[in-house]
């Protein structure tokens, strides 16, 4: 019954649309047969009646046709004019559309602080607001940000043959936290039914990690002290001079692991978000000919400890946090965050000229850009 009432009133509004166009043509033909300057008078008549869509009559009508055609250019002037405003209303729509072309075309859900904030600090030119009810297809990404966790996988499952070939973030944080879900979570698989062997619903989750993680990382939900936790890495040196900076490193250590992978792999995400929020990320490095000797690793580290103390006090804890250092075959490097980098580089300046190394650099966590001489 739904169904016939729907073809009823699609019926009518073609209808509506199209009269005024034949009680055109069934005015102007007859008329326009009977004159002869008119070669081809059904083409003529055609074109008259389309033209009464823009308000205009034939002046060579009888006044018998003129009153019937004037009930048509009424009629065609009110669907000329119920085009256009829904044209207008679905402008937004078309501008959608043309976004989606883009490969960096990004389409955020939800109704959270969250997702509010991520949509305003998009590039305009790409960001697409998604309704809940009104899936987009054809984007390059999808932000899921609903107020709940469950929200967002209910959508994710609702949609998933349109998603799954897709690049998805799905905001996890309401149930674990951000700081947990970004170590923890490395990504979402929705499936028909559960797997066998340890199955769980989202409310556990918290429960089921700190079961499984406690024992090596502590709670899970402090986001404190994950801020704290540090990684050791190693890696391959390059014994090239003329190697990118940081290619000669053979063991370091960071709890901003991210920024280190990234800057091996020639990316820059994480750097493009700090700088959007006016952060600095980078590492001073400097040579190590003058650390020789026995315990030389120890004198190395002593003289990075030593080094990034003055520059925290100096600069204070609300400039820099250090977040980590490593040793290379040619030089010893200190990594920090910035929050204010004009006041820690100018208080670098002040610290390394009194220590005995002969010359120091500050560089981007960006491979493509050249160092800051602080030392010659």
């Amino acid at each position: 019954m739904k169904k016939t009432f729907q073809f009823l009133l699609n019926l009518i509004n073609i209808l509506y649309k199209i009269l005024p166009f034949f009680i055109g043509i069934y005015c102007y033909y007859p008329v326009f047969m009977r004159q002869e300057e008119h070669i081809y008078p059904f083409l003529d008549a055609i074109y008259s009646s389309i033209m009464l869509y823009s308000g205009e009559i034939e002046s060579s009508i009888d006044i018998s046709e003129l009153l019937l055609l004037q009930f048509a250019r009424f009629l065609a002037l009110a669907v000329t004019l119920s085009v256009l405003i829904n044209a207008f209303n679905k402008m937004n729509s078309i501008v959608n559309y043309i976004k989606l072309f883009h490969r960096d075309s990004t389409i955020v859900y939800g109704n959270s602080n969250y997702a509010n904030y991520l949509y305003e600090n998009l590039n305009k030119g790409l960001r697409i607001r998604g309704e809940e009810n009104k899936f987009i297809k054809n984007a390059s990404r999808y932000i899921l940000m609903f107020s709940s966790d469950a929200e967002n996988l209910a959508f994710y499952n609702q949609y998933y043959e349109y998603l799954k070939d897709k690049r998805v973030y799905i905001m996890l944080d309401n149930v674990i936290g951000e700081i947990a879900a970004m170590r923890y979570i490395g990504g979402v698989e929705l499936l028909e039914k559960p797997l066998e062997g340890v199955n769980f619903s989202l409310e556990k989750l918290p429960e089921y990690l700190n079961q499984r993680f406690s024992e090596q990382d502590g709670d899970i939900m402090d986001a404190e002290k994950y801020c704290e936790r540090y990684t050791v890495y190693e890696t391959e040196p390059s014994e090239e001079e003329d190697a990118d900076v940081r290619m000669d490193i053979y063991v370091g250590g960071t709890n901003c692991p991210t920024l280190i992978n990234q800057y091996w792999n020639n990316a820059a995400d994480t750097m493009n978000a700090y700088h959007k929020d006016g952060i600095a990320a980078g590492f001073f490095y400097y040579p190590l000919t003058r650390f020789t000797g026995e315990d030389r690793s120890g004198k190395i580290l002593d003289f990075r400890d030593a080094v990034s103390e003055e520059i925290l006090a100096g600069a204070g804890a609300d400039a820099v946090t250090f977040i980590g250092g490593a040793s290379g075959i040619y030089f010893g490097y200190i990594d920090f965050i910035a929050w204010d980098l004009k006041a820690v580089l100018d208080t670098a300046v002040e610290v390394l000229k009194e220590k005995d190394i002969a010359w120091a650099v500050f560089h981007s966590f960006r491979r493509d850009v050249n160092g800051i001489i602080l030392k010659s």
